[in-house]
């Protein structure tokens, strides 16, 4: 595997795997604190080269099967907040584009008896704001939700804080009773120095409509009332009866089909 513009995603997988399964790639950065930011501090190092932007160097990357290496810098801008990240052999990219946070859940359509979980990666540059879940009855609620911050996902679901070099996420965990689920909203907030960009992650797994049964009473009676006037409306009409004309004196008068008897 090569650091070309087609492998940009296993490094994308390494902060924002749609699967936490694959969360394990992130061994393509062993031992190296990643520029994360928290509480507007800068916890990585970073060096000024001349009067140009910073520059951090990150440590030799070897991916999982050992095939290649590289070096990969992180740009910043002049308040030294990321902006983006170039990766040898490859374009350089926005940060914002790298680090969306990704969601995962359970299945919604199967019934739980312990209800869904949710997990949220953050990737480090974000930070979970809000949670917001919609019933299929278009109620929307806030359940407690658990945040843990700098954590390590294992692949057996472990889930632990970062210790020493390893470079943990936020994940957001939740658990409800509720089975009537259609939509869950995640609000991230984008720690960046000076400024706030909020990004929402939401699903919308569309339900569709529950089969309706004849027997049912309401829908009894507006198929009674489809039929009658579908009856009223094919019933055959029967020729008009024309009444006598009379004048005012009460003299029968001729109608167009002659005189009325």
């Amino acid at each position: 595997m090569s650091w070309s513009d087609q492998s940009i995603a296993p490094l994308l997988l390494v902060f924002s795997s749609p699967d936490l399964s694959n969360a394990t790639l992130s061994c393509a950065y062993t031992g190296v604190r990643m520029f994360t930011l928290r509480q507007g501090t800068h916890p990585y190092t970073h060096r000024r080269t001349g009067s140009g932007p910073r520059r951090v160097r990150l440590p030799r990357a070897v991916l999982e099967d050992a095939d290649s290496r590289a070096i990969a810098s992180l740009e910043c801008d002049s308040d030294g907040a990321p902006s983006e990240i170039c990766i040898a052999g490859s374009k350089s990219i926005p940060i914002s584009q790298l680090f969306e946070p990704a969601l995962t859940w359970d299945d919604l359509s199967a019934p739980r008896e312990k209800g869904f979980q949710l997990s949220a990666c953050t990737g480090g540059l974000w930070h979970i704001s809000r949670l917001r879940i919609r019933l299929l009855d278009s109620v929307s609620y806030a359940p407690r939700a658990k945040f843990y911050h700098n954590h390590v996902l294992h692949r057996d679901g472990r889930l632990e804080p970062a210790t020493g070099k390893s470079q943990g996420h936020d994940f957001l965990w939740v658990k409800d009773s509720r089975e009537s689920l259609a939509e869950m909203i995640v609000t991230f907030v984008l720690l960046e120095h000076a400024r706030r960009v909020v990004y929402q992650a939401s699903t919308y797994q569309p339900q569709p409509p529950a089969p309706v049964s004849p027997s049912q009473p309401r829908l009894r009676k507006h198929l009674s009332n489809i039929s009658a006037h579908l009856l009223h409306l094919t019933k055959p009409r029967c020729p008009p009866v024309e009444e006598p004309w009379n004048d005012l004196d009460g003299n029968e008068l001729e109608t167009a089909h002659g005189r009325s008897t």
